[in-house]
């Protein structure tokens, strides 16, 4: 949509340390060993009473403060496909919601107004990036570039974990770094037919058909194989 309206705008918002910015309280009782460097009585145990880090349920305190903060004081409204997809009437903002991260399209109105409501809500974040063909923005492990009129969208860390599944076992790494050792020819053919969905997904929505059609195949054959090395290439 960003490349059809080119005038409106594609900003990113990263918000400092979100998960202790959330406005609600804990539902339950949760107590912690204070850190040496705090200094307190010997054998003092600390109630939490809002979200931390390490909280479990830390993440949906922090999506209910910032999602309120956008249908309250943006007067956005929900979609009806994601929670966290939203969009506003009275200016024209789309905007996503990644954790910590907010991708939004919108004219100078919204942007504006985007932008007040958080210093007046006191939410901290770092400086608000603008896509432009000098600066790129990074969105949920996805690259964002603009070329002139021609936006691209790629994952160039997800397409460096994609591998050609061979006949032999082989170490696989995710993208988190971990290493799975001595993967079986089926069990590479599950891996990376789930790498390539992702990315298709998100970036590449030609290939779809094809990995789609291979999540069908319970007992890959050497003809399977074959065809999902094909599109990975």
């Amino acid at each position: 949509m960003a490349a059809i309206l080119p005038e409106k705008n594609l900003y990113l918002r990263d918000i400092s340390q979100a998960y202790i910015q959330s406005t609600t309280f804990l539902n339950r009782d949760f107590f912690v060993r204070p850190p040496a460097k705090l200094k307190l009585q010997e054998g003092s145990i600390l109630k939490v009473i809002k979200p931390l880090y390490g909280v479990p349920e830390a993440g949906n305190h922090w999506f209910n403060t910032y999602h309120c903060h956008h249908t309250e004081k943006l007067q956005m409204e929900q979609s009806i496909y994601d929670p966290c997809l939203l969009y506003c009437t009275t200016s024209f903002g789309i905007v996503g919601l990644q954790t910590d991260d907010t991708l939004f399209l919108a004219d100078k109105d919204f942007a504006t107004a985007e932008n007040h409501e958080l210093h007046k809500a006191k939410l901290l974040a770092k400086e608000r990036e603008l896509l432009t063909e000098s600066s790129p923005l990074k969105f949920n492990g996805g690259h964002i570039e603009k070329h002139g009129v021609v936006i691209t969208l790629t994952q160039p860390r997800q397409c460096k974990n994609l591998s050609l599944i061979r006949d032999w076992n082989v170490n696989l790494k995710s993208s988190q770094g971990e290493v799975r050792n001595s993967v079986s020819p089926k069990d590479q053919y599950v891996a990376q037919r789930a790498r390539g969905a992702y990315i298709a997904t998100v970036c590449q929505p030609e290939a779809a058909f094809d990995l789609s059609f291979a999540a069908q195949t319970t007992k890959p054959e050497e003809l399977h194989v074959k065809n999902l090395n094909k599109r990975l290439r």
